[in-house]
């Protein structure tokens, strides 16, 4: 799978809108008692937007498409959605710890973006060379989501032992995860 597109930023964009319910009385009586009431319609919801993100803004260097790129979208985005579900299983200090680490790769990989498209507009520089800085730049950028990833992982395994411990044998790991 190739990442080509900025995973950062739809993470953090994906937090900020979430955070922006304040707005939801601007819609339908159905579709805001669906919304508030249906946890696999907010789940879907989700799923959707990180999609929406993906495709619209998930490509800071512009780098043209490849033929796998819709399926590069959704896989990236069913990862993040999964990604997104352990977040919510943290305590405070590792949640505010990950949005900390997702800002300074959003810091991070903005001033990165810059410098590689100019980099990349340079006619001087050969193709084997934009190539190899194009594959650097992906190559950061595993590095840096594989740390956010992992811290989340983490910090998800360590509140599930506590909540395990806490309810003994009637822990579910569904209702842990969805609901």
């Amino acid at each position: 799978m190739d990442i080509n597109f900025s995973i950062g930023r739809v993470i953090l964009l994906t937090y900020i809108i979430l955070a922006s319910g304040y707005c939801s009385s601007l819609f339908s009586k159905g579709l805001k008692q669906a919304i508030e009431d249906n946890r696999m319609v907010q789940h879907l919801l989700l799923l959707i937007l990180i999609i929406a993100l993906m495709t619209i803004i998930g490509n800071p260097l512009g780098v043209e498409p490849t033929e796998n790129q819709q399926l590069n979208i959704i896989v990236s985005s069913l990862i993040i959605y999964v990604w997104f579900i352990l977040t919510t299983k943290l305590d405070l200090s590792w949640n505010i710890g990950v949005l900390v680490l997702l800002t300074i790769f959003f810091l991070y990989e903005s001033k990165k973006s810059s410098e590689y498209k100019l980099m990349l507009k340079d006619y001087n520089l050969t193709k084997e060379k934009k190539k190899e800085l194009l594959d650097h730049y992906a190559s950061l950028q595993k590095y840096m989501l594989t740390a956010i990833f992992g811290v989340t992982l983490l910090g998800t395994l360590f509140f599930a032992e506590q909540k395990t411990v806490q309810h003994g044998g009637g822990f579910s790991y569904f209702n842990f995860f969805f609901y």
